[in-house]
């Protein structure tokens, strides 16, 4: 498998975006992964390393990049994060060459469901698998609360990784399930930034209670893409939010993982083998 990793150029004058990919030199289909508010690209290495196999049958090429302001990306003042992620998203999507899936995890789904909504009529588009991860598709007041819970890791700056781990568990990203303590550790040093000799999360910190309530779906049409989408059992949206993506995602499965709450780490064996048997199988309905 080959690693690849640097700095996307963004047209009209955007500081670039940090991506990274994983190849197995002989992929059979693309898939594009976008993170949540918090996450990065690095949340996708542990899936990549099943996918990107290239002794699979079904061989992925992994594409995942860091939205403005997260991981290893420059906030862009001039023009909102949420822009840039959607225009990178459209790029991708209309310039692969491979037939191509899309993965979105938290507040990933919002900008990739936005460019689904924007492109229907467009064939190709109407009919690439999506996997929907512990969408959140709207913004409200159970939704303030859960981020408020996170404070004690999103709000901190860490001497080490251990400080950094113990105030993960204190906190509402505490319900993340792993299938062992390495991968959990890995996930987490993903999500900090070294800082005066410290380390602190790379999530640009905001007010939630300056942000509108809405619900992405509301007033919208049914999307035709098949679709999968993951919930934990512990989820903070799966009650509020799940009826009206089935209503959008008619052609769409779901898969509710015990004990996991939000977002999912995609790292577990079992969501990692769920969402390669949902795209093995769409891989082969599409030749």
């Amino acid at each position: 498998m080959i690693a690849n990793e640097g700095y996307y150029p963004m047209p009209g004058g955007l500081e670039p975006i940090y991506f990274r990919s994983w190849d197995p030199g002989n992929a059979t289909s693309l898939l594009v992964c976008i993170h949540g508010a918090g996450g990065n690209s690095a949340d996708y290495s542990f899936l990549a390393e099943r996918l990107a196999d290239p002794t699979r049958k079904h061989r992925y090429r992994i594409i995942a990049f860091d939205s403005p302001g997260s991981g290893l990306s420059e906030k862009n003042a001039s023009v909102a994060a949420f822009a840039v992620q959607l225009q990178s998203i459209q790029m991708l999507l209309r310039g692969a060459s491979l037939p191509v899936s899309l993965l979105a995890s938290s507040g990933g789904a919002i900008a990739s469901l936005t460019c689904l909504y924007q492109n229907r009529g467009e064939s190709r588009l109407e009919k690439i698998p999506v996997i929907l991860s512990e969408p959140a598709v709207g913004f409200d007041a159970e939704t303030i609360a859960y981020i408020e819970k996170c404070e004690p890791f999103l709000g901190n700056i860490f001497q080490n990784l251990d400080a950094a781990e113990s105030a993960w568990d204190q906190s509402g990203l505490g319900s993340l399930l792993f299938d062992d303590r390495r991968r959990k550790r890995m996930f987490i040093h993903g999500r900090l930034r070294p800082y005066a000799g410290a380390l602190r999360p790379a999530i640009q910190r905001f007010d939630p209670h300056k942000v509108k309530f809405f619900n992405l779906l509301e007033g919208k049409g049914e999307l035709q893409n098949p679709s999968l989408i993951l919930w934990g059992e512990l989820s903070v949206l799966r009650e509020r939010y799940s009826a009206h993506l089935s209503r959008a995602l008619p052609n769409s499965e779901t898969r509710v993982f015990s004990g996991a709450g939000h977002p999912l780490s995609l790292s577990r064996v079992k969501e990692v083998t769920a969402i390669a048997e949902f795209l093995d199988s769409r891989l082969v309905i599409r030749k």
